[in-house]
Order: C-alpha cells, then structure tokens, then sequence
C-alpha cells in the first residue's frame, strides 16, 4: 500500500493498481475510487458517486473502523 498526496493536495491510499482518493476542500472531505484499468476507470468516471463527510466527521468514523479492525486481530 501506498499513501501520497498529489500536485493539488489530494490524497491518495493506493495499491499499485487502484485507488482510495480522498479530495479535500475547506471543512469536507470528497471520497471516490480510481483504478488504472481503463474499463473501471471508466465505469467509475461513469457512476460519478462521491461520499461527502466534514473533516472532523472522517477523523471520528476513522478512528472507530481502525478501533474495531484492531480488535478482530
């Protein structure tokens, strides 16, 4: 897995050959999914599905998924 950043500051939670994106903008967070197979990229592109969450909202949901993927360990 990979995590970086690009040129306009989103973020990006990779695996080599798809992507978590996450585009952030004043106090909200856009999360979508990218891939480098151009037949889901394009039917990604085609969806146009993003999820929305204030930033203090994804912190706090984030937490608890890392809280409870821990305890399955």
């Amino acid at each position: 897995m990979r995590i970086f950043k690009d040129d306009t500051n989103r973020i990006f939670l990779s695996d080599g050959d798809s992507a978590i994106i996450f585009d952030t903008f004043k106090n909200n967070v856009s999360i979508y999914q990218d891939s480098n197979n151009p037949d889901l990229r394009t039917s990604l592109e085609d969806l146009d599905v993003a999820t929305e969450f204030s930033k203090d909202d994804l912190i706090d949901g984030l937490e608890t998924v890392i809280y409870m993927l821990r305890r399955e360990v």
